[in-house]
């Protein structure tokens, strides 16, 4: 079964950074130890070399640590950032889906509240996603540092064969730092993703807001609430109270039809 990393189309749903397995973890040790042996292989390769002919090795070898130093302190600085940013983030969802649980925002119909709760959980998704893959870059990891044995000679060694180990030891430090490094990477690309995935679904859903808005007509919120809120108008309504006396008969109103005199009738007939 593929890591979740590697599906394809899950980094627009929850990216999340790739990493190895231990198979591959031990593969990649592998390779730095076939790299370092090629390294020591060709440094005792050199005929008779003297201290002059090893310190440029030794430089380059340094500089090419200095800039993986700096390449981590970048990804550092970069997961720091992106941290920040998603802490904030995060604050407006959980302020939007507390709103809607509270009934704060009332959406105009049954589909739209359900539309509102599912980009309220994607964006909630892409936060968790950015933070856990910025925790995961920062974890700190353990590697070989030099000590301060390492730099003074051996009595017994010459400076040549100090230079090789010192060179030596350097190319494993790089490969260490290499290897920690492309983690990292891997890890901010995820976050990135997130991020990305973040800023384009609220673009979405705020144009979408704004088009409901426009073409919805205007209703006022309290009186479309005690329509539809039976328990609230009951509330409002209050106790029936007891019943009243009855008030005071009014005045007997005029027939339609008169009495006619008896006379009047027997004429009629």
């Amino acid at each position: 079964m593929k890591p979740w990393a590697r599906i394809r189309g899950t980094s627009y749903i929850f990216p999340v950074g790739v990493l190895l397995s231990s198979t591959e973890t031990k593969e990649e040790l592998i390779k730095q130890r076939v790299e370092n042996l090629e390294c020591a292989k060709r440094i005792n390769a050199i005929n008779n070399p003297s201290a002059a002919d090893l310190e440029p090795y030794l430089g380059e070898c340094a500089k090419l640590q200095k800039e993986e130093d700096e390449r981590r302190q970048g990804v550092e600085s970069r997961l720091t950032s992106i941290l920040g940013l998603s802490s904030i983030a995060g604050t407006i969802v959980f302020s939007e889906i507390l709103a809607l649980a509270a009934g704060t925002i009332s959406p105009p119909n049954t589909l739209v509240g359900l539309a509102m709760a599912f980009l309220s959980l994607y964006l909630a998704m892409q936060i968790c996603s950015a933070i856990l893959a910025t925790v995961r870059g920062l974890e700190s990891r353990g590697c070989d540092a030099p000590l301060v044995s390492d730099l003074i000679p051996v009595p017994d060694n010459t400076r040549e064969t100090h230079l090789k180990k010192q060179i030596g030891a350097c190319a494993a430090r790089l490969g260490q730092d290499r290897f920690i490094n492309n983690e990292k990477v891997s890890q901010m690309q995820a976050a990135h993703q997130a991020i990305k995935n973040f800023v384009w679904v609220l673009m979405l859903t705020a144009m979408a807001g704004f088009i409901i808005v426009a073409t919805t007509k205007p209703t006022n919120a309290l009186i479309r609430t005690l329509k539809n809120n039976h328990e609230l108008n009951e509330l409002l309504r209050g106790p029936e109270g007891p019943k009243g006396d009855p008030g005071p008969p009014g005045p007997k109103g005029e027939t339609s039809i008169q009495r006619l005199p008896t006379g009047a009738r027997n004429r009629k007939r």
